[in-house]
């Protein structure tokens, strides 16, 4: 059989066209398929987000919790709010202030006022009080803000989880009180209930408010019980000399001058489980 020559031309033509077709499925094969440090780099962005330290030399803040969760058991809405306290330590090697917190309930937060500095290596003692508002299990955050030379700016370092149980004899609704916008009372029930919050039809008596500005309510039933707030009472008493120095009040400072921003009142109670309960009233900003 007669074997036919390929041209040489015709045989280079096509040689450049395989290594060409090589050279275009290789670059498709590497678009396709990325490298294992491309796909670390595209995690880390994924995790990180807008938090990532920028290419400048911008740094987190090295502001650790201890302990980072705590356990507090059954918080009682009888007596004294409780209160607890958990360490802040700066590892790092600048002062980091402390410019305030985020928490996901009102109920839970710090006892004093943030915008405090920690020096490297130095530990700062924190108060921490829980109010028990809602029955049964709780479970709530705090978030930490912070800023400081070499620091990314509001940055969020450090976090605590705190989890616990409501319980009580007697329960207030609501258990914290906003002023309302316009109205100069609010009545606030106190109920006698179970362990779960249920109400019981059990008679007692509410003896008196402290400080005196929410006059006890006649009771509807047995197991029921009433206070109405005066706020206009409180402010009065804001004003007046002996109010100033009434641990009961928590200040703040507004452009206009210092003003009340929350008032802790202890409910007197005939009901031997519980002499007394709190009842926190909130001032509206302004």
């Amino acid at each position: 059989m007669a074997i036919r020559r390929v041209s040489t031309p015709i045989a280079l033509l096509i040689g450049a066209a395989l290594i060409g077709l090589g050279v275009y499925l290789n670059r498709q094969g590497l678009r396709s398929t990325p490298t294992p440090a491309d796909t670390a780099s595209g995690e880390i962005d994924t995790v990180l987000g807008k938090r990532r330290p920028a290419a400048t030399g911008v740094q987190f803040a090295k502001l650790a919790v201890s302990p980072e969760k705590v356990e507090l058991g059954v918080v009682s809405t009888c007596g004294a709010r409780r209160t607890f306290d958990v360490a802040l330590a700066n590892d790092g090697e600048k002062p980091v202030r402390v410019d305030g917190w985020v928490s996901t309930c009102a109920c839970m937060a710090p006892t004093i006022a943030p915008g405090f500095v920690i020096e490297p290596g130095d530990v700062f003692t924190l108060p921490v009080a829980v109010e028990p508002w809602d029955f049964g299990s709780q479970s709530h955050r705090i978030d930490f803000r912070v800023s400081g030379e070499g620091l990314s700016p509001n940055a969020t370092a450090g976090r605590l989880r705190v989890n616990f149980t409501v319980e009580g004899p007697l329960r207030a609704r609501p258990a914290a009180v906003t002023r309302p916008e316009l109205a100069r009372n609010f009545a606030v029930n106190i109920d006698r209930v179970l362990p779960d919050g249920s109400f019981l039809p059990e008679a007692y008596e509410i003896l008196g408010v402290e400080p005196r500005v929410a006059p006890i309510l006649p009771p509807l039933e047995p197991g029921h019980g009433a206070i109405n707030i005066d706020f206009q009472a409180i402010d009065d008493l804001a004003a007046s000399p002996s109010g100033a120095d009434l641990a009961a009040f928590e200040w703040t400072e507004t452009p206009r001058g210092r003003r009340w921003k929350s008032i802790e009142l202890t409910v007197r109670t005939s009901l031997e489980a519980c002499p007394e309960m709190r009842v926190r009233v909130r001032n509206r900003g302004r």
